[in-house]
């Protein structure tokens, strides 16, 4: 069901309607697709921040997984690939600006590429695992998931409360 910016998932099984869940424009059946979406609590995710194995393999180690059937369309799915795209260049090209600066023989450059490096390459690989992902599962309680990351066009275009299989 509806619940402000965010979806509601449950243990009923209702359908979404043959929309995308970002553009609410219709959607042919190849474009409805399974999502399995871990919940992450905010403390883990504040953790996985902080360290950097724990941003790799908290998505893994969470038991409590949610599976949902959403329209995506093909649009929705180049703007997100074209986010990754950008936030993966620039975790390379900070990773490689040192070396590069390396063999041009500018050490105060790769010094200063260096120091730059935490700031450049880590926030990106961040939001690039963290925050590329269509829907996130930000909150669950009860058996019940709230799924963030449909339009608001999208949910207001609900007829009537929704409870999704998760």
């Amino acid at each position: 069901m509806q619940s402000g910016a965010a979806l509601l998932g449950g243990s009923f099984p209702d359908a979404l309607p043959l929309r995308c869940v970002k553009t609410n424009q219709p959607v042919d059946e190849d474009d409805y697709r399974v999502m399995h979406l871990a919940y992450m609590p905010r403390w883990l995710v504040l953790l996985a921040i902080l360290m950097p194995i724990m941003l790799i393999a908290s998505p893994f180690l969470m038991p409590r997984k949610c599976q949902i059937k959403v329209g995506y369309s093909a649009a929705a799915r180049r703007r997100n690939l074209l986010l990754k795209a950008v936030l993966l260049f620039a975790c390379a090209f900070g990773l490689a600006i040192v070396p590069i600066m390396m063999a041009v023989g500018s050490k105060e450059g790769a010094l200063l590429a260096f120091a730059f490096l935490p700031v450049v390459s880590y926030p990106s690989f961040v939001f690039l695992v963290l925050g590329t992902a269509p829907l996130v599962v930000h909150e669950q309680r009860q058996g019940l998931s709230w799924i963030r990351g449909c339009s608001p066009e999208f949910l207001a275009s609900l007829s009537e409360p929704t409870l999704i299989p998760c």
